[in-house]
Formats: structure tokens, sequence, C-alpha cells
């Protein structure tokens, strides 16, 4: 087989594996015997970052993941710019950003971390040069499709009312990409997704949070 070809199939496995992670999330939500061995949000972020795994490998096997956009500038960018936003949302909506206790579990915070690197990954570098370069579709398509994709898989994880969330959330993470490379959307999702695990608003039942991954982002 071809790389070129080995490497598209390689890459639309990783993809697929992602968009199936919800629906293996809610299987394992729905069996008693399973969720003893694994909960739901491992479940996901985990078949998420293998989907991610092989995305990245097919990439770079093709010398187009863009290596050098990750430890840049724009990480440090990424880590305060994914911090300040949950925590200036709620603000806005008159919360007080206060400590959970007890924290999360070491795994579960190592999972929501490759899980928030891996759909960068996914959605910002894969499916963008997918439909760019592979399709020859317009780069404005290759985006739409990037953040109305990201969108719609969280839909049946959180509800309707994130969707504008997750719309926003995609729209800045592209933004990040396309100015300051990759690695300052990873740094973004990554800082996000933490910050949303070990902080919680209050009140807590005034107005939709965003909902950290886990089943997350």
């Amino acid at each position: 087989m071809e790389p070129p070809v080995a490497a598209t199939l390689t890459t639309a496995a990783g993809i697929g594996l992602h968009l199936a992670s919800p629906t293996i999330a809610y299987v394992v939500g729905r069996s008693a015997r399973i969720r003893k061995r694994i909960s739901p949000e491992h479940a996901y972020d985990l078949f998420t970052t293998i989907g991610a795994a092989l995305c990245l490998f097919a990439l770079l096997e093709l010398s187009i993941f863009p290596v050098g956009q990750i430890l840049t500038f724009g990480l440090l960018f990424g880590l305060m710019a994914g911090a300040v936003a949950p925590l200036a949302l709620w603000r806005a909506y008159g919360k007080t950003p206060t400590i959970r206790r007890p924290t999360p579990r070491t795994i579960s915070l190592a999972l929501l971390a490759l899980c928030a690197v891996a759909e960068e990954i996914i959605w910002r570098v894969t499916v963008v040069h997918l439909v760019h370069n592979g399709l020859d579709a317009p780069y404005w398509i290759a985006i739409v499709v990037s953040i109305a994709g990201f969108a719609a898989l969280h839909l049946g994880l959180h509800g309707a009312r994130s969707v504008p969330y997750f719309v926003g959330f995609g729209a800045l993470a592209v933004c990040l990409t396309i100015f300051l490379g990759v690695g300052a959307a990873i740094g973004f999702h990554l800082a996000h997704n933490l910050v949303i695990a070990l902080v919680h608003p209050k009140p807590r039942d005034s107005y939709v949070r965003p909902v950290a991954s886990e089943v997350k982002w």
C-alpha cells in the first residue's frame, strides 16, 4: 500500500474513532459492568486520544504536522488565554470561581489533558488538512467544517444550549492556530479544561456554565 494511501486510511480511522467516542461513552454509561472498569468520561477521553494518535502518526508520516508550532510563544499565550476565558465568563455572570474539593484524581487530569491536546490535533490540524488539501476545498470551508464539526460532536454530550459556547470556543481555537500556531490552540484548550476541572462557579444553579472535558471538550 502506498504511504499516502496508508496515511489517509490511518487518518480516517483516527477521526472515525474520535467521532464514535460520544457513542462509546454512552454505551459505557448504560452498562453497570463496564462502568466498574472505566467511566464514560474516561472512555471518551481515552478513545479520542487514541484517535488523535493515529492522526498524528499519519501526519508525521506525510511530514505535514507543524511540529515547529508547538513549543512557541503561542503555547504560552494559549495557556494564559485558556485559563482566563472561563474565569472571565463566570465573573461576567456574577459568579465567584471557587476551587473544587476534592480535586480530580491524577488519572482523570491526565486523560483530560491528553483529550484536550487530541481534539486540537484532530480538529485544528487533521480535519482542516483533509478538507483543504485532500478534498481541494477552499480554506474557509475547512475552517467552517472544523468549527461546526467540533460543536456538533459535543451536541449529544452537553445539549443544544452549549452549542454557542462550543462554536465560540472552536472559532477562537482556529484564530489562535492561524495567527500563533497550533501550539497556541493546544495551550488554550489544555488550560481551559484544567481550570474547569479544578474550579467551579458559585452560585452553581443560576446559569449554564461551560462543561469540562472528560466528556468534556
